[in-house]
């Protein structure tokens, strides 16, 4: 019965996903189909949502989850992103190299609709270097998410670390292999091996790059707040966050009443710039687990799947892959996942799998047909699917080849 649960509830997740329902309400579905064909009475399911709505755990995603989801908004509007673009265009004096770095800095900002953002400074680099549109989609596409591997402000890194008990650091440091030989992988896939690199006339000699290099650093300081706070003094993160907020909402303001823009700034961020659906897709993931944990299905499902003699490793890649394509969120896809191998993996030496999951899910995502950012990316560069896939599909193999070594060496 915990079997057909499990398999209605994620039925019923995949297919109102597919019907362009919110995936905040597919997993509520699913949460309440898979409670109940367990055994568990409705007044038990509505306990279950009320102690969600309470427990600290989910109370101190929201928080980070609400704060960062804004930032991009408030970097936006402040005209610190305009900044970053433009210093980094004169400090970079290879296209290559640039058409790398904008998708990541974009992505590092969480900014809303980034892939279109990014893409017409893509199409400007990339131009000069004759890159077809499958070429130009590819870059725009993985290089924008490839830092979330190693971005302690990721929603997906902070929500496993939590969900698994382990450091984000820890998860993090495992990960970094994997992005070291997918940057490197991708790099000879995605370019044209030519030496039309330099960026011609992009600068004046004698214009200082020190100048360049503070206001990229200026710009960038909201962020840099939160990693300094979060990373080098050990400050909790769901308090971290305040400060990029507070330090970006002083940011470039104009005028001669300061004061009044800069509370106004703070209230547009709570008004404008979170993304409060974002939030609700969190508080849904977190009763999806609590539902699934307490019906027990977890436990009967983690057994059989340990006595099926299905490696642990086909089953984390294939499971993960096929999760991640089907929902096209890598956040929901991991909150699906995660109560079932929690059991699953070994305790003490459990980051090398977990790095391994988040690596085949993230993949899965990445290449969906139900991810934005590449339906937005595919049509701006006016390419088909399967001419993208064949430059992505080195890179991500490669990178989830290096995951199952990283736990076959840990074993």
């Amino acid at each position: 019965m915990s079997i057909l649960a499990i398999i209605l509830g994620f039925t019923i997740i995949i297919i109102l996903n597919s019907r362009k329902i919110d995936m905040s309400i597919c997993l509520l579905a699913g949460s309440i189909t898979t409670g109940i064909i367990t055994g568990l009475k409705i007044n038990k399911i509505m306990l279950l949502l009320i102690k969600t709505t309470k427990d600290s755990m989910t109370i101190r995603l929201m928080i980070i989850i609400a704060v960062i989801s804004g930032l991009g908004y408030l970097l936006r509007e402040n005209n610190d992103l305009q900044i970053i673009i433009t210093s980094l265009y004169k400090l970079i004096s290879n296209y290559k190299i640039l058409s790398m770095t904008i998708p990541a800095i974009i992505g590092t900002l969480a900014v809303p609709g980034g892939a279109i953002l990014s893409a017409p400074m893509i199409k400007e680099s990339t131009d000069k270097i004759k890159l077809s549109g499958a070429q130009k989609t590819s870059i725009n596409i993985f290089y924008r998410h490839i830092i979330f591997f190693v971005y302690p402000l990721y929603n997906s890194i902070i929500m496993t670390s939590e969900l698994f008990s382990v450091s984000k650091y820890s998860i993090i440091k495992y990960n970094l292999l994997i992005i070291t030989v997918g940057l490197i992988s991708a790099y000879y896939s995605f370019f044209n091996r030519d030496n039309n690199n330099n960026v011609s006339n992009k600068k004046n000699e004698n214009e200082s790059n020190k100048a360049n290099i503070i206001a990229f650093i200026s710009s960038f300081s909201p962020i840099m707040s939160i990693l300094l706070l979060a990373i080098v003094f050990n400050f909790p993160f769901q308090y971290s966050v305040f400060a990029g907020l507070f330090i970006g909402a002083g940011r470039n303001l104009q005028g001669d009443n300061k004061i009044l823009l800069y509370w106004q700034r703070i209230k547009d961020f709570f008004i404008k710039g979170v993304n409060y659906k974002l939030i609700i897709l969190i508080f849904s993931i977190m009763f999806f687990k609590s539902v699934v944990e307490t019906s027990g299905a977890v436990e009967v499902i983690a057994g059989l799947l340990a006595k099926s003699g299905i490696p642990l490793i086909l089953m984390i890649v294939s499971m993960g892959l096929v999760t991640g394509y089907l929902t096209g969120l890598n956040i929901a896809a991991l909150g699906i996942l995660i109560p079932i191998f929690i059991p699953l993996f070994p305790a003490g030496n459990s980051v090398p799998y977990i790095s391994l999951l988040f690596t085949s899910s993230f993949t899965g995502y990445l290449i969906s047909p139900l991810h934005m950012c590449f339906l937005l990316t595919k049509e701006y560069f006016n390419t088909n699917l399967l001419d993208t896939y064949k430059y992505l599909i080195i890179p991500l193999v490669f990178m989830i080849l290096t995951g199952i070594l990283q736990v076959v060496f840990t074993l």
